[in-house]
């Protein structure tokens, strides 16, 4: 799926999501109408950077990043509704309530640790990722992985290489496809994806 599909593909889960939050307002329910125009609003800002090219954070508000990533790139825009929709984004992301990470770790065929974090960041992932080390170094104090397999998200590479300082990070091969087939199109993209799957 490329940049354009997968934001194409966000921007009409808005479209059918606006429906749910316009019916939500007519009966007064309140509740949901906030959560839907949050849905609304995250979904649309993130399809805006993802057709960027931009890599958008595993948070509920995505709007102060993709207000720098115009700034940064001296798109026109017009600032002053970039500013109301960072406060909206920020304010809806708040009364929708906080978004919950699940750092989990697998190997051997079986789940060594899996915990829940209120963020995606380095530091909240460390400790994530940390029952896991923890509980290795219960067993085995000196216990030191040789590699991991990543989805190359930032925050997740950087949270094992503060727990494992001498570890190998590897790319997931899937997350690797995946990304490549962004870059490419037409023919290109078809013998890529190819040749990568025949590997």
């Amino acid at each position: 799926m490329t940049n354009r599909e997968r934001a194409d593909q966000l921007f009409s889960e808005a479209s059918g999501i606006i429906e749910d939050m316009w019916r939500a307002l007519q009966r007064a329910r309140w509740n949901l109408a906030t959560r839907r125009a949050q849905e609304v609003i995250e979904l649309i800002v993130k399809g805006l950077l993802n057709e960027m090219g931009v890599e958008y954070p595993r948070t509920h508000d995505a709007a102060p990043m993709l207000a720098e990533t115009v700034r940064q790139r001296h798109l026109e825009a017009d600032h002053a509704f970039l500013d109301w929709l960072i406060v909206m984004s920020a304010r809806l992301a708040q009364l929708r309530g906080p978004a919950f990470y699940h750092p989990t770790t697998v190997g051997g065929g079986c789940f060594l640790g899996v915990s829940v974090v209120a963020a995606a960041d380095t530091a909240a992932l460390e400790t994530g990722y940390g029952a896991c080390a923890q509980e290795a170094h219960a067993l085995a104090p000196t216990y030191q992985p040789r590699s991991v397999c990543t989805d190359g998200w930032h925050a997740t590479r950087e949270a094992w290489r503060r727990l494992f300082p001498t570890i190998t990070l590897v790319r997931c091969f899937l997350h690797a496809v995946l990304k490549s087939m962004d870059r490419c199109r037409g023919a290109l993209r078809h013998e890529g994806v190819a040749k990568a799957w025949g590997v």
